[in-house]
């Protein structure tokens, strides 16, 4: 009885050894294998979110883009029929003897200048967003767009120009030349009715348009 448990005791004190010496590499093994789990969820996790922060940005840009878009494209159109009857006016040399309509289409032709500009400047704004952003069409998509409306706007302003000054003379003779022949080489490229004009600028948008529709169909 004795010897037994003389046997079982050492056994015991045995075990209690290999116990003492397995449990902590155990532990360690557990706690490294917990630590790649969480390492490997959460890693997906951040990445997961990262995907969502890039596309809930990517969205909130896209949609902003495409309101200024719509914005400046109505507004460029109404543009380019108020350059048309500016160019009307320069036609029919009423700038050489002006009259109390003057007044009033000059205060017309200067109203739509600056809602033009005022459209353009939030359009830049975001078009460089854009283009730091995501690149490509945003990079330059926008410089024709601009010159057609730059093309729009000096007929305007030579309108305006000539109003100010009043009266005959050479240079300002020059001047009205000079708008008509602009103004028709404008129509030969773009268009001579709102219909061909419209399609045209559409065109110039549509690029952008389709880049900017991408983003937001994108899953946030």
């Amino acid at each position: 009885m004795s010897l037994c448990l003389a046997i079982t005791d050492a056994d015991w004190i045995l075990t209690k050894d290999v116990l003492g010496v397995i449990t902590p590499i155990a532990g360690a093994l557990i706690s490294a294998g917990t630590l790649w789990v969480a390492y490997k969820f959460g890693r997906e996790g951040l990445n997961t979110w990262k995907r969502q922060l890039k596309g809930t940005s990517d969205h909130a840009l896209a949609r902003s883009a495409a309101v200024a878009i719509y914005k400046y494209r109505d507004l460029l159109i109404i543009l380019w029929e108020v350059g048309g009857h500016a160019i009307d006016e320069i036609e029919s040399n009423r700038w050489i003897n002006p009259d109390d309509d003057s007044d009033f289409s000059s205060t017309f032709f200067q109203s739509w200048l600056d809602k033009m500009r005022a459209a353009r400047s939030e359009l830049e704004a975001i078009g460089v967003e854009c283009a730091a952003i995501w690149g490509g069409v945003f990079e330059n998509g926008f410089s024709e767009i601009y010159r057609r409306e730059g093309e729009c706007s000096e007929a305007i302003e030579n309108c305006l120009y000539l109003y100010s000054k009043g009266g005959f003379d050479p240079s300002m003779e020059y001047t009205s030349d000079y708008s008509q022949l602009r103004w028709l080489k404008f129509k030969n490229e773009v268009g001579k009715d709102r219909v061909d004009v419209k399609k045209y600028i559409d065109g110039l948008f549509a690029p952008l348009v389709a880049e900017i529709n991408s983003k937001q169909l994108k899953d946030i």
